[in-house]
């Protein structure tokens, strides 16, 4: 395997492992969701999609960040945690 299938290959696992922090995140605060793209890697974004009481919340994962769709908001990891609490 040559460095740039490695690196794809990591970076491939690190976006998977990503997607699934979100999910648990998601399932133990309650929201519905939908995540496609999880367990395959495509290009460089998954799609997160997730309801609460008052709306439909679309948002991707961009390199270790979660931005909303109307780009109004981009959060950390952590920082989506946090913001779900509030």
């Amino acid at each position: 395997m040559n460095r740039k299938q490695e690196a794809a290959k990591i970076w491939n696992e690190r976006h998977v492992e990503q997607l699934r922090f979100i999910k648990l995140v998601l399932e133990n605060r309650g929201y519905k969701h939908n995540i496609e793209n999880e367990e395959e890697f495509n290009d460089t974004v998954g799609k997160i999609i997730f309801h609460d009481e008052h709306q439909d919340h679309i948002c991707y994962l961009t390199d270790s960040c979660i931005t909303f769709k109307n780009l109004d908001l981009c959060l950390t990891l952590d920082e989506f945690s946090l913001w779900l609490d509030s």
